[in-house]
């Protein structure tokens, strides 16, 4: 494959004017475990991206297929690049997949997750309320900052959906919701 991530922002975020709230959710997957490190030496020397390619990621995926995070940062570069979404939900989906429980890996799933909100389904975004349900408080502090970012600038509807499905869920109090930031 040969999918190359850009430096451009993605256009949901410029077109909302949110382009400066945009390295704060990213950061998490410049470097995902190294990463970053392992693809950028699969580089040509001259290369300069503030995001690694997709193709290097995939290269790095070769060698460690069972790595969560690999996948979500395979997300994460496929988005950036501008790929087809169902591009970007099959290896969103592999890291569900090979990582289904693992906290630090849920986390950064669910930031992604709520980043790319427009574009996931009814199901998959029941599925990244119920992640963030099961995991609670312990989600990071790093991505608890991050989500309340997000949702802080998040579509009023989004928020009273994500608020209907913790409910649903018996997981919603006003404690949590505060501490959300919804």
């Amino acid at each position: 494959m040969s999918y190359k991530a850009s430096v451009m922002l993605p256009f949901d975020w410029q077109a909302q004017g949110m382009s400066a709230l945009y390295p704060a959710v990213a950061r998490p997957f410049s470097d995902v475990l190294g990463v970053r490190a392992q693809a950028r030496s699969l580089m040509t020397p001259s290369a300069s991206f503030d995001f690694v390619p997709a193709a290097a990621i995939e290269k790095v995926l070769e060698a460690q297929p069972t790595n969560g995070l690999y996948w979500l940062g395979l997300a994460q570069a496929l988005n950036d690049g501008g790929a087809p979404f169902e591009k970007v939900g099959a290896a969103l989906a592999m890291s569900m997949t090979v990582e289904p429980m693992e906290a630090r890996t849920v986390a950064r799933r669910i930031v992604f997750e709520f980043s790319i909100w427009d574009k996931l389904s009814a199901h998959e975004r029941a599925t990244a309320i119920n992640e963030l349900a099961k995991l609670g408080r312990r989600l990071p502090d790093q991505e608890r900052k991050d989500l309340k970012l997000l949702l802080s600038v998040a579509p009023a509807t989004q928020r009273a959906e994500i608020q209907d499905e913790l409910t649903r869920s018996g997981r919603f109090d006003t404690d949590f919701a505060k501490w959300l930031g919804i």
